[in-house]
């Protein structure tokens, strides 16, 4: 197949909105390559894991799910 002029750009990070039973925004949760960001519902910043401290963090508190 030829090349195309143009091309989608894949993203480098998901973003997933937490909800409560109620539909109100509890945060939100955006993962990339580097780390874990949190940002509370109805603020503007995130707050920021490097990924080895996330890591570092989860297994010592992980608990197995299925």
């Amino acid at each position: 197949m030829p090349k195309t002029k143009n091309s989608f750009k894949k993203n480098v990070a998901v973003n997933e909105t937490i909800v409560n039973e109620h539909g109100k925004i509890i945060g939100t949760i955006r993962i990339k390559p580097s780390g874990i960001l949190w940002r509370e519902g109805g603020t503007s910043g995130y707050h920021n894991a490097p990924l080895d401290d996330f890591i570092a963090w989860i297994k010592k508190y992980r608990k197995t799910t299925v």
